[in-house]
């Protein structure tokens, strides 16, 4: 049932690897504590996380693997400690981390381990004393490794008291970047002759609602019309805007297999929340469904629904969803919305392909086949 996130676990593999997690900590304080048991439950998760070993960087050079690590990651976490600043690594590293959120919007997950964020932010307490001790550095560099501190004491992140239970630390965490890293597009459509208006005309009704109500829609149609093609680009389009997301296609056909809608409420809950459980009776399902999802504000896109009653099953009512929740619907039968309140209910039908729309849909056809005989032409010439 677990997806894997990554490829693998990381400490040492070469800079052209790709990680999910880039872990920055100083290692006399954590590496055997708290970063040790982050390490292991990111793992567990199926994460691939890089944190390097004791023995990984030499000299005086930033490491050429390091850089790469961080600049290959999709998310970092820094365990900023009492002695944190005593690393000139854990500054280097800090200032890359940053960079690459300023250049490529990479997120930076801060955990205060033990230190007021104030003492971060303004280089006071131990972090004060710290930075004393490179009074050999240039100016600049001190300034450099100052903004970092600045940047990230001002970010929101979790921090951990003296006598505070890390292993619940560690598991808000791991859930977190889990959710985080789901996040992500589908797979574009490569040919959307007409599509954009389409979605377009779908925005344009959500954003007439209020952003407090939880809103379903329906995009009904015969099958062929492009519903799913449809809901998949309005999801990549705003899937950032809400708390989490998730994607449920081809409902009808897997609903139809042995406890195929225990299958899709299993599904649904690991991809919002995380959680890895069994279900056998769909009510039940249903049930954890609203009580783990009725405070949450999720875009849920449910592909080819086929009978109400998996409607019923994995979005019963619009008060299983926290508010300025969207649920996106593609069905044949507009008659499974009828249980929704009117009010929280809206209704698409896309219109069939106007002449121009068509004429270029068949021309993109009639490329494609001309490129494909060339291919096969070419290959019978090999």
């Amino acid at each position: 049932m677990k997806p894997k996130v990554g490829s693998g676990s990381g400490s040492s593999s070469s800079s052209s690897s790709s990680y999910d997690v880039f872990i920055n900590f100083r290692g006399e304080d954590t590496r055997n504590t708290f970063v040790g048991h982050l390490y292991r439950a990111l793992k567990d998760r199926g994460i691939h996380v890089f944190m390097d070993s004791k023995h990984l960087w030499k000299g005086e050079d930033i490491g050429l693997e390091l850089l790469g690590a961080i600049r290959g990651s999709k998310l970092s976490i820094a365990v900023l400690s009492e002695r944190y600043a005593e690393s000139k690594w854990c500054l280097l590293e800090l200032v890359q981390m940053l960079e690459c959120h300023r250049v490529n919007s990479q997120v930076i997950f801060p955990i205060f381990f033990k230190v007021k964020t104030s003492d971060v932010k303004n280089q006071s307490g131990s972090f004060e004393i710290s930075l004393k001790k490179y009074a050999k550095e240039t100016t600049e560099t001190l300034l450099r490794w100052k903004d970092a501190l600045r940047a990230v004491g001002d970010k929101s992140g979790w921090v951990l008291e003296d006598g505070a239970d890390q292993s619940e630390l560690v598991e808000k965490v791991v859930q977190s970047v889990w959710i985080r890293l789901n996040k992500v597009p589908l797979i574009d459509v490569k040919h959307p002759v007409g599509l954009e208006t389409r979605v377009q005309s779908i925005l344009s009704i959500l954003s007439n609602t209020n952003p407090k109500d939880v809103q379903f829609l329906g995009i009904c149609g015969l099958g062929g019309i492009g519903k799913t093609t449809i809901a998949t680009t309005v999801y990549n389009h705003i899937f950032k805007n809400f708390s989490r997301s998730c994607f449920l296609d081809d409902i009808r056909e897997k609903a139809s297999q042995p406890n195929g809608i225990g299958f899709l409420q299993e599904k649904l809950l690991y991809s919002v929340c995380g959680e890895d459980i069994k279900i056998c009776n769909p009510k039940e399902g249903s049930r954890l469904i609203k009580e783990r999802l009725r405070e949450i504000k999720i875009l849920l896109i449910l592909d080819d629904v086929g009978h109400h009653t998996q409607l019923d099953a994995l979005a019963g009512d619009i008060n299983w969803f926290g508010p300025g929740s969207w649920i996106i619907i593609t069905t044949r039968d507009q008659s499974i919305l009828g249980r929704i309140p009117q009010n929280n209910r809206k209704v698409y039908e896309p219109e069939e392909l106007d002449m121009n729309e068509a004429f270029n849909s068949l021309v993109l056809m009639l490329l494609i086949l001309t490129n494909l005989l060339m291919v096969i032409y070419n290959f019978q010439l090999i």
